[in-house]
């Protein structure tokens, strides 16, 4: 009985010092499109969505235009944790594996349902 009383004494000190040891999350998503494209807009309207979700815990910082370098150079600083996300094409994996180049063939898809399914099949 002492030992569950202590066990359980040690589990909420210990939660209640990570409480004030917990601050805001801040992370950088990095694109080569510029703000006033669709990608751009996109990225903002994540931004905000992940600061209202968190009740401004969390902020995504934008860094747009290529500030963070080329489509290949964006991704290589996520292994290094330049960037935390990534707003790409999937084309652009294709140098990690070639698979992620299909979605650049044109005329390959019939329309958008067959595109799905091959996408989501077993190819």
């Amino acid at each position: 009985m002492q030992f569950a009383r202590t066990g359980t004494a040690i589990l909420l000190a210990l939660a209640a010092s990570a409480a004030p040891v917990m601050a805001k999350t801040t992370l950088q998503l990095a694109s080569v499109e510029t703000p006033q494209t669709v990608w751009g807009q996109a990225a903002q309207r994540f931004a905000d969505g992940v600061a209202e979700a968190s009740a401004g815990e969390i902020e995504v910082q934008l860094a747009l235009s290529g500030s963070t370098g080329t489509p290949r150079e964006t991704l290589e600083a996520l292994t290094i944790g330049t960037n935390d996300i990534v707003m790409t094409v999937v084309a652009s994996l294709n140098t990690y594996d070639q698979i992620a180049a299909i979605e650049s063939y044109p005329y390959l898809f019939r329309d958008a349902d067959h595109f799905g399914k091959v996408f989501n099949g077993p190819v």
